[in-house]
């Protein structure tokens, strides 16, 4: 007899930062013992220390042969469009549905995303439908912005049309997972319906993950060269409303400063990094380094004295590790929730941006106190309440049956 209080749960992996956000509850669930399955829907990330670690506490990785042989083998074969849609409808059906069922799967999570995913997520999202399984679309990043016209794509159709994106199709999952509130009215606004939405905390900002995440961390990685002084500076998305001319200047004034490394690390989706040409100009303004995709943002933090960050969610990681974040909202148009928290130093114009740097480095300028930034990590990815158990209402959330109960 199966337990009602264990699910045998499958995730659908596509980038590394479906990894970030979904290895903390995947660890939640297989720690707990359930049956915690995971497909590769695109590039396979099995030597990442997050996913080993999920195998360690008893995850399992699957591997759908059929699917996979059809993907490379055939389809790419198929020269008309509708053919593609033909075939795929038939190996979500059978082999898919086959997958499921011998896997003895009860539930499905992937990604923020349509009714049927990404690449080759519809294999296992239409079946999951077909047998009347719950399926839930989990956060893939936290959503900042206070403003709804963040980026190019939707400032444009909002011009155009003066109507916002229709993201009716998500209403399709069982539950839609967002971290604030805020999220979920910008996606009511995108016509999703609000029962369908659910509010909890993140899952890879929390505490009880953040912990874990270091330790993996210490274990995994060899620290970087040490710097006399180092700035960390994130990357943003180039196309959400940002000055990428006044980044660039300030990158190379702080470089050029005395006794200071800047590492610049470009955004995680690929979409927030450097041209050579920008490289090598900065390379020339004093030591800067580009550290790569398998340097990982949290042992960045660790070993850098200040934390630059205006458009990235891992501005919590930094407060997580109490270093002192600057928030140099005036190279964007966008407003986001570090926006006068209190947690973070914000500054509205380069020669303020280098003056707050000197400062905090020469312990003229005190650090934020931790009971604000407590709040604010509290408010932001804790649940809004002290003791709340993050990962564990996750998998509360995946015990309820599709009418929510």
């Amino acid at each position: 007899m199966s337990n009602p209080r264990i699910k045998r749960i499958l995730f659908l992996l596509r980038t590394y930062n479906d990894i970030d956000h979904f290895a903390p509850i995947m660890w939640k669930a297989a720690s707990c013992n359930w049956p915690t399955y995971f497909v590769f829907i695109d590039k396979d990330y099995s030597d990442d220390y997050r996913i080993r670690y999920v195998i360690e506490n008893g995850g399992v990785k699957l591997n759908p042969i059929c699917i996979q042989w059809y993907c490379l083998n055939i389809r790419e074969r198929l020269r008309f469009q509708v053919l593609k849609k033909i075939f795929d409808r038939i190996v979500a059906y059978l082999p898919g549905v086959f997958f499921l069922w011998v896997n003895r799967i009860e539930v499905v999570a992937t990604e923020w995303t349509g009714h049927f995913g990404r690449v080759r997520s519809e294999y296992f999202l239409r079946p999951a439908k077909l047998l009347q399984l719950p399926t839930f679309s989990l956060p893939h990043g936290y959503f900042l912005w206070r403003n709804s016209n963040f980026n190019k794509t939707i400032e444009t159709q909002l011009d155009t049309t003066g109507e916002f994106p229709d993201f009716s199709n998500r209403n399709w999952f069982h539950r839609y997972v967002v971290q604030s509130k805020e999220h979920k009215d910008e996606n009511v606004k995108y016509r999703m319906d609000p029962k369908k939405i659910v509010v909890l905390g993140s899952a890879r900002f929390c505490l009880e993950w953040s912990r874990i995440n270091d330790q993996l961390l210490a274990r995994d990685q060899k620290p970087l060269r040490p710097a006399n002084y180092s700035a960390l500076f994130f990357l943003p998305h180039w196309d959400y409303q940002v000055s990428r001319e006044s980044c660039i200047s300030l990158l190379e004034k702080i470089a050029q400063q005395q006794n200071i490394t800047l590492y610049i690390k470009a955004h995680t989706r690929g979409t927030g990094a450097l041209e050579n040409d920008e490289k090598a100009r900065l390379r020339k303004c004093g030591s800067v380094e580009f550290p790569g995709e398998a340097e990982h943002s949290p042992r960045l933090i660790k070993q850098s004295d200040i934390v630059i960050n205006f458009g990235s969610s891992i501005a919590f990681e930094a407060l997580r590790q109490r270093k002192p974040v600057i928030n140099p909202h005036y190279l964007h148009k966008n407003s986001t929730f570090f926006d006068e928290s209190g947690a973070v130093f914000d500054t509205a114009s380069e020669v303020q941006t280098l003056e707050l740097i000197q400062g905090i480095r020469s312990g003229t300028i005190e650090k934020k106190e931790n009971q604000v930034i407590e709040k604010f990590l509290q408010e932001r990815v804790d649940g809004g309440e002290e003791g709340c158990d993050v990962l564990q209402s996750y998998l509360n959330l995946f015990l309820q049956d599709k009418d929510g109960q």
